[in-house]
């Protein structure tokens, strides 16, 4: 090194010059711990490298080979999709483009490794091996290259493991569609008033789009959801399916008519909100309830639904009449067995829905994760198109199916007395948790 005037100098041309190699910051820091074993300054150091300097996890030699087995495949594979695939649907965007595998392999051997995680690329590379598996010599080559990296870096081998069997189980098993949970909960002072808190799910993946201490009315919330969404826009993949819209409601709101809440989408002009996604509501009520039996048998009716999806037995819906209502504790006997798995009205629930020990509320606590309503009553044509959301097509398809009634109801052309004006569906995945709010 060139002669300094100073040491605070000479110790900046220092990490300058270890800068210039491979791994130098890190080595530098190894090279304190000898000279100054245990210094508190030696642990804000280490603490300073790991924290805001990558890990320099490839030689020369490595890249090279790593540009060699990626360079056949740019054309065959959308990096962004890998990426998405492996590092979550709310991770930081890439610069470089979908077709550019070269350029995402180049970000992400910069980007900073969680404590304790798979380097960012080494969990790439596994993910791609997944999606290109069956094409020829490439996805073993990928995986020898990964095992070999994190051997030499003295990775865990286990943490090369659960990449690889996570990245299976997305190609085998592509994860579900996105997810905005809103969870309205009453404010406890004023009936009228409520909290409200806002994620976007996916799989194991959570972001908060809104939560605070504040209350609001139903009308207010409003618009909290539709800058929620616009928020939600940015932070899902351009060619990503539109979100479920999930309501987390307690069980008066149940039957509340959340999919016509206009939304603006930032325009100047609104829109029905079940329009433009999937709504749907979910009991918080149920969510919170600590009944063992109740949550197995509540897990046990939405398995058989998703295991029976193409079949359509006649045990698997109830259609619900005026005679129901008059005896809701005979009604709940017979919803509690592991069928039905939905429950239906022909026109809307009796008008003592909103209590908990109504027909609503036994199917609730029954376990039921499905029910489909209409709000108020149709003629013989909503009747029919009510019979035919649950009998023709598949019963994991209802979500979407309710999305094109409310699309089709909405059309200059459709009549008045059109379902999907009115149409309301539980659908209340046991698996979907929102996130507790303020950690209580």
């Amino acid at each position: 090194m060139p002669t300094q005037l100073s040491d605070r100098m000479y110790t900046i041309a220092l990490v300058e010059e270890c800068q210039r190699h491979y791994g130098g910051l890190r080595k530098l820091v190894d090279a304190l711990r000898l000279f100054l074993a245990g210094h508190y300054l030696v642990d804000e150091a280490a603490d300073l490298v790991a924290g805001h300097i990558p890990l320099e996890i490839l030689l020369p030699a490595e890249r090279a080979d790593l540009r060699k087995l990626l360079s056949p495949l740019t054309s065959e594979v959308d990096a962004h999709s890998v990426y998405r695939a492996a590092a979550g649907p709310l991770a930081p965007p890439l610069e470089s483009a979908p077709d550019d595998l070269l350029g995402v392999a180049d970000e992400l051997v910069n980007m900073m490794t969680p404590p304790g995680q798979l380097p960012p690329l080494l969990n790439f590379v596994e993910f791609l091996a997944a999606f290109v598996d069956g094409r020829g010599p490439s996805a073993q080559a990928l995986r020898r290259w990964n095992a070999d990296v994190a051997r030499r870096c003295g990775l865990p081998q286990q943490l090369v493991v659960v990449a690889a069997e996570n990245a299976t189980l997305y190609v085998t098993k592509r994860i579900g569609r996105a997810s905005v949970l809103v969870q309205i909960e009453e404010d406890g002072l004023d009936h009228n008033r409520f909290q409200v808190s806002v994620w976007l799910w996916l799989d194991t993946d959570s972001q908060t789009l809104a939560r605070d201490d504040r209350s609001y009315t139903l009308e207010e919330i409003r618009g909290v959801i539709d800058r929620a969404l616009q928020d939600c826009t940015s932070l899902l993949a351009t060619h990503a399916v539109e979100p479920m819209v999930e309501f987390i409601l307690p069980h008066r709101l149940l039957a509340a008519d959340v999919d016509t809440w206009l939304i603006t989408h930032g325009s100047p002009f609104g829109g029905r909100l079940g329009v433009y996604y999937p709504v749907v509501v979910r009991s918080l009520d149920r969510l919170r309830t600590t009944s063992l039996p109740l949550r197995k048998q509540w897990q046990a009716k939405w398995r058989w639904l998703q295991e029976h999806s193409g079949l359509h037995p006649e045990s698997a819906v109830r259609w619900l009449g005026d005679e129901d209502g008059r005896d809701p504790q005979r009604l709940y006997r017979e919803l509690a067995g592991d069928q039905p798995v939905a429950v239906a009205w022909h026109g809307p629930p009796p008008p003592e829905h909103q209590a908990v020990d109504s027909v609503l509320g036994a199917a609730v606590w029954a376990g039921t994760p499905v029910a489909l309503w209409c709000r108020e009553h149709h003629g013989e044509g909503g009747h029919l198109q009510l019979t035919d959301m649950l009998t023709k097509g598949q019963l994991p398809g209802l979500p979407d199916n309710a999305l094109r009634a409310r699309k089709e109801s909405d059309a200059p052309c459709a009549l008045e007395d059109h379902c999907g004006n009115h149409l309301s569906l539980l659908w209340d995945d046991p698996s979907r948790l929102p996130e507790p709010r303020f950690g209580a």
